[in-house]
């Protein structure tokens, strides 16, 4: 994969998202770079990239393998809403990233809740969400990690958005033997799906203007469309789910979104329960 050139950002049909857009040959992880400049004022639309990492961050305290053949980046949020809509950003960013692959030619994305896209049962794509907020009426703030794992907490659902950081990790054009062997049967890449050489300027450049395009929608309050878009990349309505939660398990059919971006599930008693976070499986 070649290198963006130097006068990328100058060059970007954006008004938030990558200016200033920060770039390194490799980091430890483009999330800690990301917080410690946001801990720092950076301003909205910061964006750290990276083209390789060397302790790339997933869900949960995972390892994201992340070498040179894809994009790795953060981006910096200031939303002007409480945390109780962090899964509303998080759909947003999912949705986005789903779209601009169906732009380049995949023809079934599809969204795993809460944050990673697949090709054919393959991983090509993952987010991660973190956020710093801070509870009203008290003196000091809240470091709050992984949204879809921690927003269900009490504490902090009034809270408001210090910052968010928003990451992204997509494979461009990693080969099949480069994955190490526990990942090659279930990752995947744009070259291993079309075939084609991907130039970065190009497709970085409609990544992040598809991400400003719904973060704005998202700002605008048009979540309806968002939920629209993002369930046609989802499941089908009335599919048998499993979703495992940190505190328990619920199963039944799916029926859609919230006005949250929770997952509504009808149970086997016909009773609708709504699910926040968790890792989701199909009940074959």
């Amino acid at each position: 994969m070649n290198i963006l050139p130097p006068d990328f950002e100058n060059k970007l049909n954006t008004k938030i998202i990558g200016h200033p857009l920060y770039i390194y040959s490799e980091l430890d992880s483009t999330q800690t770079t990301a917080k410690h400049l946001a801990e720092n004022n950076a301003k909205e639309g910061t964006t750290v990239l990276a083209y390789s990492q060397k302790k790339g961050m997933g869900r949960n305290g995972r390892k994201w393998f992340s070498p040179k053949g894809g994009i790795w980046l953060t981006t910096i949020l200031r939303p002007p809403f409480s945390s109780d809509k962090a899964n509303m950003v998080n759909m947003s960013f999912t949705t986005a990233c789903a779209e601009m692959l169906y732009s380049l030619g995949i023809s079934q994305p599809m969204i795993k809740w809460p944050n990673d896209i697949l090709i054919n049962d393959k991983k090509i794509c993952g987010l991660l969400t973190q956020m710093k907020s801070g509870v009203p009426h008290r003196p000091e703030p809240i470091l709050v990690r992984d949204w879809c794992v921690d927003n269900s907490q009490k504490k902090s659902q009034n809270s408001s958005i210090e910052y968010a950081l928003i990451g992204i990790g997509i494979n461009v054009d990693i080969e099949t033997n480069d994955f190490p062997a526990e990942l090659k049967n279930k990752t995947t890449s744009l070259k291993q799906e079309t075939g084609e050489d991907i130039k970065i300027d190009g497709f970085l450049a409609l990544l992040l203007e598809k991400i400003e395009e719904y973060y704005l929608m998202l700002k605008e309050g048009n979540f309806s469309k968002i939920q629209g878009k993002w369930e046609e990349f989802f499941l089908p309505l009335g599919l048998l789910i499993k979703t495992f939660t940190p505190k328990e398990i619920y199963q039944g059919q799916f029926m859609g979104t919230n006005e949250q971006g929770h997952l509504i599930i009808r149970n086997a008693h016909g009773k609708l329960e709504e699910v926040a976070t968790g890792e989701i499986e199909l009940i074959r």
